[in-house]
């Protein structure tokens, strides 16, 4: 676990699984160097693209999101108001880069990476936080969360544990919520640039920023609970007519024995095979990829400078089938057939040409995209 073991340093990869992960908060004071994972220049280009959609940037404010209509232009994509969004910023509110790995080629390097040493779906949330200001009241998170202070200084709230593993549809009261806000925390932590916060999953919490604007990042680890396995049996009982019939016909009680061992025979069958099939990378194998919509693979190529940063992604030329195209539309398209596309065929990002003629033609459909996801390795 090399990746894992550079952000938890001095702390070993084994002291963190075996002293803290999922039973106490942990805080690494080091003055890291994140560069390798994400900078303030990744940050300013992805903020100075010419457009933005929702929920992939989201505007919050004052313990909550701020209502929607405030900053959207609607369909398609439900693209934003960009002079809004910086707008409501400058009025105070954070903004969230959400599933940032999806539209910031380098950060998803660095997830991949993370993704494999762990067998983790692992989630990439950027949040930039103006001064004097605070984004959700005290809340808990369904998974783990390892934060890294990227630039200025973030005032953290750590509170206790009201609901052990929490699930997606465990919530806190207002009353609990009440309670939080105007209680006292467990601990109080500042995160200054290169330190790292582990918040274990379900651990209430907050965060609000004084002094200067701050970035912090947080990479959410998800892991497989067993309520998950049970709903995919759930999916494959669907798909049996014996499990969709009426539990007992007539509703004749005397039959009920014989109905009820034979569920249990066919229950545990299934769940058997069903435990079998699972994997150490079953947890994140089909998870959403930046190539789920137009919108994130467009994004991705926007905010690529070299063909590494492309090196994810697998291009497919389409015939062009008598459509009119630029010369440099057609150039990209014989580099991808030919396969130079990536070893130097259109290495230069930089000037924007190459860019452009990708964006073009993905939206016209001459070019399919997939994830080359060497993330999934065969278990040894």
């Amino acid at each position: 676990m090399e990746f894992l073991s550079q952000l938890l340093a001095p702390i070993s990869a084994a002291d963190f699984f075996g002293d803290f992960w999922r039973k106490k908060p942990l805080l690494v004071v080091e003055d890291k160097d994140f560069s390798d994972v994400l900078t303030l220049d990744d940050i300013n280009d992805y903020l100075g693209r010419t457009s933005f959609a929702y929920p992939f940037l989201r505007v919050v404010g004052n313990g909550s999101e701020i209502d929607l209509a405030r900053y959207s232009m609607g369909a398609p994509f439900n693209l934003l108001n960009k002079d809004a969004v910086f707008r409501l910023f400058n009025e105070g509110n954070s903004l969230v880069i959400q599933a940032s790995q999806h539209q910031i080629p380098k950060l998803y390097r660095a997830i991949s990476i993370l993704e494999r040493e762990l067998a983790m779906e692992v989630n990439a949330n950027i949040y930039i936080t103006p001064s004097n200001s605070q984004g959700f009241h005290p809340h808990f998170d369904t998974h783990e969360v390892l934060v890294l202070q990227i630039t200025g200084t973030k005032h953290w709230n750590i509170y206790d544990i009201p609901i052990e593993a929490p699930l997606q549809e465990h919530k806190l009261t207002e009353a609990q919520k009440a309670a939080y806000r105007n209680g006292e925390p467990a601990h109080r932590i500042t995160l200054e640039e290169g330190d790292l916060l582990y918040v274990p999953r379900g651990v209430v919490h907050d965060a609000f920023c004084t002094g200067e604007l701050s970035i912090h990042i947080t990479f959410g680890l998800t892991t497989m609970v067993k309520m998950e396995i049970l709903h995919r049996l759930v999916g494959k009982l669907t798909e049996s007519a014996w499990f969709r019939e009426p539990y007992l016909p007539q509703n004749d009680f005397t039959k009920r024995g014989a109905v009820d061992r034979e569920m249990i025979h066919r229950v545990s069958s299934e769940l058997e095979d069903l435990l079998h099939s699972i994997t150490p990378y079953s947890a994140y194998n089909e998870k959403f990829k930046p190539t789920e919509n137009l919108f994130s693979i467009l994004a991705f190529i926007d905010n690529a400078h070299t063909a590494e940063d492309l090196s994810v992604l697998c291009f497919t030329a389409k015939e062009p089938a008598g459509a009119e195209l630029e010369q440099a539309d057609l150039d990209v398209l014989s580099a991808v057939r030919s396969g130079e596309f990536l070893r130097g065929g259109c290495a230069d990002l930089s000037t924007g040409v190459c860019k452009k003629s990708l964006k073009q033609l993905v939206r016209r459909g001459l070019l399919e995209v997939s994830v080359i996801d060497n993330r999934v390795m065969e278990e040894k």
